[in-house]
């Protein structure tokens, strides 16, 4: 709890004279910087397993947009389910998925994406109307 062994003592011997007293002797969860550094940590490899999978799914499905050519940042379930953001998977969920459905996934930008579930949602166009619209 304390980096410093001295500081530990000191904060050990005003306790106990707290309780000799009669005093409340409950003491409030101390943040350290090793909790602090902790936390930087975890966010550190939480960003960098994310940044990996996200690398790993652009090799697999491709780099650009389909439909405008942009760099690809999602990939679209061409039946308009709805997915969890593969980034917050597992490794191994990621690979099945991969390997199981890649011709049902599309990789598309953000703003295609988001085009791509209207049309589909409020003009009841299934996945083969698009391609044919935009000769995908």
């Amino acid at each position: 709890m304390y980096k410093d062994r001295e500081e530990q003592k000191k904060y050990q011997r005003e306790w106990y004279q707290r309780k000799k007293r009669g005093e409340e002797t409950k003491t409030k969860h101390i943040v350290t910087l090793s909790t602090i550094e902790k936390n930087v940590r975890k966010r550190a490899i939480m960003k960098r397993l994310r940044r990996e999978k996200r690398e790993f799914l652009l090799d697999k499905f491709g780099h650009n947009c389909i439909v405008c050519g942009k760099e690809q940042v999602a990939l679209h379930n061409i039946y308009g389910d709805e997915h969890k953001d593969f980034t917050d998977m597992s490794w191994e969920n990621v690979r099945v998925l991969v390997d199981s459905q890649k011709d049902v996934y599309k990789p598309l930008c953000k703003y295609c994406h988001r085009s791509i579930h209207w049309a589909m949602k409020y003009l009841h166009l299934q996945w083969n109307d698009i391609e044919k619209l935009g000769n995908l």
